[in-house]
């Protein structure tokens, strides 16, 4: 049985403006397998509405950062959420990652929404479900899968 976790936030996302509104560090190496948000307030799309969740290879660092979009059927990151129409408190959007090999984020690696076209007003709540990864390894450059948590240092008790 695959386990999936859900990280939700507790507060509020305004979604009528464009840019980033969040972002997850996870602690240890996930896959991330569908994200989205439940309207908060009303959701009012005007021509349309679109969010991304896009991937930092290093946390709060725009250097190699993929955008969320879709290229051949494929999700060069997790994908993206267009919504043209409105969208009533309560009701939710999701995506489901398709990915070659699975939508992997290491510790010291982050995941961010962003509003890539604005609403013209509302509120959301965020949320990413997710497979917890073994770690591998011992954080080494020596390892040949060091980078599930290479960014990760055992300290001894």
């Amino acid at each position: 049985m695959n386990l999936h976790l859900t990280e939700a936030w507790g507060t509020t996302v305004d979604v009528s403006s464009t840019g980033d509104k969040a972002s997850w560090a996870p602690g240890r190496p996930v896959n991330i397998v569908r994200w989205g948000f439940m309207v908060h307030t009303n959701l009012v799309s005007g021509a349309s509405f679109a969010m991304t969740l896009d991937h930092r290879p290093t946390i709060a660092s725009d250097t190699g950062r993929t955008n969320g979009s879709v290229a051949a059927g494929v999700d060069t990151a997790g994908g993206s959420i267009t919504l043209t129409g409105n969208a009533n408190a309560g009701k939710g959007r999701y995506h489901n990652v398709v990915a070659a090999n699975g939508f992997h984020v290491d510790p010291g690696e982050e995941v961010v929404f962003e509003v890539t076209d604005a609403a013209t007003s509302g509120a959301v709540f965020l949320f990413i479900e997710y497979q917890a990864l073994p770690f591998v390894g011992d954080g080494t450059a020596t390892e040949s899968d060091a980078n599930r948590i290479f960014n990760m240092t055992k300290v001894a008790s």
